[in-house]
């Protein structure tokens, strides 16, 4: 296990017999200062691009709100999300470059992974599990799966 940052944590392990990369992520929500979202996602980038060979899986609090068909990469239409904020759409092309998909929003119904905690009809899909395109026919049959996986943050912004 190795912790790139306090955001960021990476875990070598065989899957499958597949040498793979299991990345955790939280990200600054948008009320932190853009120099730390900017270096947020440049580490992640950065951390991503070594993995070379290994297949990928990228999960955690990405505080992505991604609107409903909004996503042309590897984001699929259910997610909760009334909006894309710009997390959003960093997600977006972070899965497009590095040819990731979220198997957990090709399958329906939809569910979120954070309440407002004055309003629970207020909610948004704000966690991913992101993984290589390569395994995505077998990811996907293990959707339903990963649909229960939250990251916990538990408003730890």
């Amino acid at each position: 296990m190795t912790r790139v940052n306090c955001r960021i944590m990476v875990v070598e392990a065989d899957i499958e017999g597949q040498s793979s990369r299991i990345i955790n992520v939280h990200a600054p929500h948008s009320g932190h200062k853009k120099e730390e979202l900017i270096s947020f996602w440049s580490c992640l980038r950065k951390v991503v691009a070594e993995c070379g060979r290994f297949f990928l899986v990228v999960g955690g609090d990405f505080n992505a709100q991604i609107k409903q068909q909004s996503c042309s990469a590897g984001i699929g239409p259910y997610v909760v999300g009334a909006k894309t904020n710009d997390a959003g759409n960093e997600l977006c092309r972070f899965a497009e470059d590095f040819e990731l998909t979220a198997p957990a929003t090709w399958c329906s119904p939809a569910r979120a992974t954070w309440f407002h905690p004055a309003n629970c009809e207020v909610s948004y899909t704000l966690d991913y599990i992101l993984v290589s395109k390569a395994k995505n026919i077998q990811a996907a049959a293990q959707a339903e799966d990963l649909k229960g996986i939250d990251s916990g943050s538990a408003g730890l912004d």
